[in-house]
């Protein structure tokens, strides 16, 4: 029930795409459920996060959103890079519009710069700006035809997710957040290709995270309360994992 309700949702953003985020050349690659969220990962890597116990693992590849309460998918920002590359229908929003919808709001009729052509109502779309940089994602509210009759106020497609919730919403967007008691620490182990295969090339820039990572997770498990020179009661930041990360909580 959980995978059917999963794929019809990322189905309304990709439709029959969702082949190829599973059949790709450079591996195998699924999804898996773990605390309520679906994440993307190459089958190397959830082999490797199942060594982990299910209490301490936190993340691995990208988090593609949630199940709610009620048992209802939501799709989170930190999907944005694969729904961007399959999407069936795209709006750009021109310049003058691209910061009001940042801040969460709905797309107007003034600010639309272009639509994919035939454009259905209440349809997944993804947002660009006139730069092809995707934005973020949300919903449409009238069809293509329906867009060029409207007035100048009128929405074209309602706000869900974009690119300014990194910043507007950082304590409450992760891929995992918790509150770490004292003599906690955060542990990201990167599965590097020496780990892994010294041939096969990563996925994204690990090296240059590498010294970052290890000052972070030694500095936290030394003393948890010391950040930036002050005393106090810390959080975990925001953390959005690449394909090649796992992201543990260890107890001190």
């Amino acid at each position: 029930e959980e995978m059917t309700t999963f794929f019809e949702k990322l189905a309304k953003y990709i439709g029959r795409n969702i082949r190829h985020l599973l059949d790709r050349k450079d591996g195998n690659y699924c999804f898996r459920l773990q605390k309520d969220r679906v994440y993307y990962a190459s089958e190397t890597l959830v082999r490797k996060a199942q060594s982990v116990p299910k209490e301490n693992l936190a993340a691995f590849g990208t988090c593609f959103g949630k199940f709610t309460r009620t048992r209802k998918f939501r799709l989170e920002i930190t999907a944005l890079d694969y729904l961007a590359r399959y999407a069936l229908y795209k709006i750009w929003i021109r310049p003058a519009g691209v910061m009001s919808y940042l801040y969460g709001n709905n797309v107007l009729k003034a600010h639309l710069g272009r639509i994919t052509e035939n454009t259905p109502k209440h349809h997944g779309v993804v947002f660009f700006s006139m730069s092809d940089t995707p934005l973020g994602f949300g919903v449409s509210a009238y069809t293509t035809k329906e867009c060029r009759k409207l007035e100048s106020t009128a929405i074209i497609a309602f706000h869900q997710a974009d690119v300014g919730q990194y910043i507007r919403d950082e304590d409450a967007l992760s891929a995992y957040q918790a509150d770490m008691n004292e003599g906690q620490s955060l542990l990201v182990i990167q599965f590097l290709a020496i780990i892994r295969d010294g041939s096969q090339e990563l996925d994204s820039p690990v090296p240059l995270q590498i010294p970052v990572l290890l000052f972070y997770t030694l500095a936290l498990a030394l003393s948890p309360r010391v950040i930036g020179g002050s005393l106090r009661p810390w959080k975990t930041r925001t953390y959005a994992p690449c394909d090649d990360a796992v992201v543990t909580r260890v107890g001190g």
